[in-house]
């Protein structure tokens, strides 16, 4: 049951962290995302203000030249004398304004029959009085003729046509006009500017050209004016593209950008942002001051999905990056967990089956840990054991020692045995054998003890037989010699008197008296017998003695030679 409940928490545990890691990263990854949502949709909205704030300005600074060209008094004075010399400085006001503003197509006065009196070319020309031309049936002459005296007249930005054709290439056109009165207040015409706004256009995009493909104008019937694709432009003037509208391809997000003067939306996976120009608001006064054909332009800025979606791939990949560095680091302090806590149960299961003292004791010098081998075997609880240091158990004979070995460990040393006594609660002793290892990240210090006493015991039993055999066998050795030292004694002491019988009993036998006696030689014949047999057993006598050397046996040898030698002739 332990078992499986291991096996559970070991695949539950790791997978609720990597959902919790998950979960961590993809917070953070959703709030750096929204950060760098927001901060690129504020740059958007800022990028389109401007955008608009410059393209108004360049529309403001065509109506201020307006002005002063008209206030000129060269165009005043000709007005009421009607001389050349006037005119000319007329001319050459308007060719002034005309060669600082390269975004002047053409500068021209016409009267109020609708005949061009004055007209400068974007090229610096001035029009000979021969090439100008009437434009009294033209929509703008017509408009702006009809306003108020301090009024302006701002045409729909459009392609300048020629003839009804439009002229090649393209040429993005603007026409700002405003009456002309002499000092009587008699109207005598106007005085007009066709502005190119391509070139505004051109600006913007050359304002920012990391994100020039990003900008969008558009009229307010939602024809691009300028767009993703060129070939959607112009949708107005141009019959094969009349339904490229924004109105058409996207009314939802166009509705929201007719309904709202500025704004930001996704749609489609993009994001599009925007700014009103209102050319009736750009000149400050009467709200009827400027008379526009097109009542707003949309300035926008529309991020592609792809270019949506390369803000975040850095950030993807970072958080990828963390997401794996963290997934394999948990990964691998689960492993480590997982074998400590393994090492922990196997432990914990060996202090419960062993026979022997296994504990877990700290740095500080007192025990941890303690299996129930310990109770058994010393008689101490487990509290009491734990409650004093470790060293007050230790054999005074043993302490040095011990503390020596401890700080090996303390200082982070490789596993050590070694040997010491142990205070029973009885106050006796027991020997114990130590295998200890450091665990210097925890602080502790693991040990097993095998319990020597019984061995000891024996030992020391062994040693006193051996001791009480060597006291034995010196008796023994002591006996030895004294019987050796006897044993020559009594060779020597009997021999020699044994010889004298022998030598004299030889010399009676080779007496005549005692061979003409048969008795004395039968009486002779029986002591050398006898002297004999007493020879061989003061030789079974040698033998018997366990130190007999070769010497002794060689004397004895010689020494028994004339009584055996005696006794073979006898």
């Amino acid at each position: 049951m332990s078992t499986r409940r291991f096996i559970s928490s070991s695949i539950l545990m790791p997978l609720i962290a990597c959902l919790t890691i998950a979960f961590i990263c993809f917070g953070l990854y959703q709030r750096e995302a929204d950060q760098i949502k927001k901060s690129a949709l504020d740059r958007e909205a800022r990028r389109s203000e401007i955008f608009a704030h410059f393209f108004e300005q360049d529309i403001r600074s065509v109506i201020q030249n307006l002005q002063q060209m008209v206030d000129g008094d060269g165009l005043q004075s000709w007005l009421q004398t009607g001389a050349q010399p006037d005119l000319n400085r007329a001319l050459h006001r308007a060719w002034f304004f005309s060669h600082q503003n390269p975004d002047y197509d053409q500068v021209r006065y016409i009267n109020e029959q609708g005949r061009e009196v004055v007209r400068i070319n974007w090229d610096g020309e001035i029009v000979p009085p021969d090439k100008l031309q009437n434009k009294a049936d033209r929509p703008y002459f017509q408009k702006a003729n009809a306003l108020s005296r301090g009024q302006f007249y701002i045409s729909a930005l459009d392609l300048n046509a020629e003839d009804g054709q439009v002229e090649q290439p393209y040429k993005p056109m603007l026409r700002v006009a405003t009456p002309v009165f002499d000092a009587a207040g008699k109207r005598r015409g106007i005085y007009i500017v066709n502005y190119l706004a391509g070139n505004s256009i051109d600006r913007l995009l050359k304002f920012t050209p990391q994100f020039q493909q990003r900008l969008r104008v558009l009229n307010p019937a939602g024809y691009w004016i300028h767009a993703a694709q060129p070939d959607q432009e112009w949708g107005f003037m141009l019959p094969e593209r009349a339904g490229m509208t924004m109105a058409h391809t996207d009314p939802s997000l166009w509705t929201q950008i007719s309904r709202m003067p500025q704004g930001q939306t996704s749609y489609g996976g993009s994001y599009f942002t925007w700014t009103r120009v209102v050319p009736g608001t750009i000149v400050t006064g009467p709200s009827d001051t400027v008379v526009a054909d097109d009542a707003f332009l949309v300035i926008g800025s529309e991020i592609s999905p792809t270019a949506w979606a390369a803000y975040f791939t850095d950030l993807r990949e970072m958080f990828s990056v963390v997401a794996v560095v963290l997934l394999l680091l948990l990964l691998a302090s689960w492993s480590f967990f997982s074998s400590r806590q393994q090492v922990r149960r196997q432990l914990d299961r060996f202090f419960v089956l062993t026979r022997d003292l296994v504990c877990v004791a700290g740095f500080d010098g007192y025990f941890k840990r303690l299996n129930p081998a310990w109770e058994k075997s010393l008689g101490y609880t487990t509290d009491e054991l734990l409650a004093k240091p470790y060293m007050d158990f230790v054999h005074p004979d043993d302490l040095e020692k011990t503390k020596a070995e401890s700080a090996r460990l303390v200082q982070g040393g490789e596993t050590i045995s070694f040997e010491n006594r142990f205070r029973c609660k009885d106050g006796s002793y027991r020997w114990l054998l130590w295998n200890a290892r450091p665990q210097t990240d925890e602080q502790v210090i693991f040990a097993s003890a095998r319990d020597l006493t019984d061995r000891k015991r024996t030992e020391e039993q062994n040693q006193m037989l051996n001791d009480e055999i060597k006291l034995r066998a010196g008796q023994l050795e002591a006996a030895n010699k004294e019987l050796e030292a006897f044993s020559y004694s009594v060779s020597h002491d009997l021999r020699s008197p044994l010889r004298h019988i022998h030598g004299f009993v030889e010399l009676l036998q080779a007496s005549p008296a005692i061979q003409a006696e048969e008795s004395s030689l039968r009486h002779m014949k029986v002591i050398i017998k006898a002297t004999k047999e007493m020879g061989m057993l003061i030789d079974d006598l040698l033998d018997f003695s366990p130190h007999r050397t070769r010497r002794n046996a060689s004397d004895e040898s010689q020494h028994a030679g004339p009584a055996r030698r005696g006794h073979s002739r006898a």
